[in-house]
């Protein structure tokens, strides 16, 4: 049975690791999961991964359903030595740090602006939260002067890519929150992860087009 990703698009977290997939070149089954008919519910989906989360990767009988350590495990199980994961210790660390900052300080900050909007029925933006992503923003923006890669590294790993999915979500709502020219090391290092993923229109810019029309529709902005 070929390894599945049980996803929906509009997602960045299974957006990184479609490009992480593409990157390596492991062909996969891709099950699409519509979250807004409930399908992540169902029964056997949930026999499959009890948190009923997408991504969730399946290869035989393991499973594994958070999408930072499915874009590590794919990048170290089948891609080229160091590829995406370096084999220094040190530089290790640093990919798994930014890793970390996107999960906990760039997307939180990201959503704790737009999840009320979308999700909660709030009808005007709160400033507070716009300021608090700004600030983490400008610190994103910092971490490219050493090589122009997120975490320092001489190429791109897998902590530019999960990043990319997030940084390249809250580009699509900047006429609404932020101004992303205030940050322009992030995003000359968006037009270089572009130029570095074959596939990015299918694994990155069509989820993100999705995710676009669903901002709109939720939030009027």
């Amino acid at each position: 049975m070929p390894m599945q990703l049980y996803a929906h698009p509009q997602s960045p977290f299974c957006r990184s690791v479609s490009m992480t997939l593409s990157l390596v070149g492991k062909e996969h089954e891709y099950k699409y999961l519509d979250l807004f008919a409930g399908e992540q519910n169902s029964p056997e989906f949930l026999k499959i991964n009890p948190q009923h989360n997408v991504p969730t990767l399946v290869e035989d009988d393991f499973v594994l359903t958070e999408s930072r350590a499915i874009a590590v495990y794919v990048a170290q199980k089948f891609g080229t030595k160091g590829q995406l994961f370096p084999e220094d210790l040190k530089e290790q660390a640093a990919v798994n740090e930014k890793l970390y900052f996107d999960a906990n300080v760039l997307w939180k900050a990201f959503a704790e602006v737009f999840g009320p909007l979308a999700f909660g029925g709030q009808k005007e933006i709160n400033q507070d939260k716009v300021k608090a992503l700004k600030e983490k923003l400008a610190l994103f923006n910092t971490y490219f002067e050493k090589t122009g890669f997120v975490a320092g590294t001489k190429d791109m790993t897998v902590a530019d890519i999960c990043c990319l999915a997030t940084y390249t979500t809250i580009q699509l709502t900047e006429k609404a929150f932020v101004n992303m020219e205030d940050y322009p090391q992030a995003q000359k290092w968006v037009e270089t992860c572009k130029k570095k993923i074959p596939e990015y229109e299918e694994s990155n810019q069509k989820g993100l087009d999705i995710f676009k029309k669903f901002f709109h529709a939720r939030t009027g902005l």
